[in-house]
């Protein structure tokens, strides 16, 4: 499969950006616009995935108020959201809503205690640096429109 957005359309992909103070979110999306820049160096990415997928656990997660009214209705799709515990907040494009995918991304996990970026290594915030929203932070806002912020890919 050729590492570009097309070869994604329909399947689940991670992205990762930080905060203007500082903390780190994953992005999930079978449809929504994704940074061009998170396709321009394949390596690069696997490894800053691989990493981030496999930080340890280390605090509890809570859904957003619109996701949490949802878990009401089906508990079981929203526990793998709550058992990861890495500190990430997390975005997703709204489904729910855009079965045909939409251009924002909707916060479901809020970490109790966040992961910021400079608690990572170099080579990590080096990348991430290249995904950075200023004047937003991630416990502050319900959605981002990525098109406000990167060249974009749908």
């Amino acid at each position: 499969m050729l590492f570009k957005r097309e070869s994604f359309i329909g399947f689940d992909f991670f992205w990762y950006a930080v905060d203007s103070v500082g903390a780190v979110a994953q992005f999930e999306t079978g449809y929504a616009p994704i940074p061009e820049k998170v396709f321009s160096n394949e390596q690069e990415y696997k490894i800053i995935d691989e990493y981030l997928s496999n930080l340890p656990n280390k605090t509890n997660t809570y859904l957003s108020p619109k996701y949490e009214k949802l878990k009401k209705r089906s508990l079981n799709q929203f526990q793998t959201f709550l058992e990861d515990r890495r500190g990430l907040y997390l975005f997703a494009d709204d489904l729910h809503e855009h079965p045909n995918g939409t251009d924002e991304y909707e916060l479901i996990v809020l970490p109790e205690l966040e992961l910021k970026v400079f608690d990572l290594p170099q080579k990590i915030q080096d990348y991430l640096a290249q995904f950075v929203f200023d004047n937003i932070i991630f416990k502050e806002v319900r959605k981002i429109k990525i098109a406000n912020y990167f060249d974009f890919k749908k």
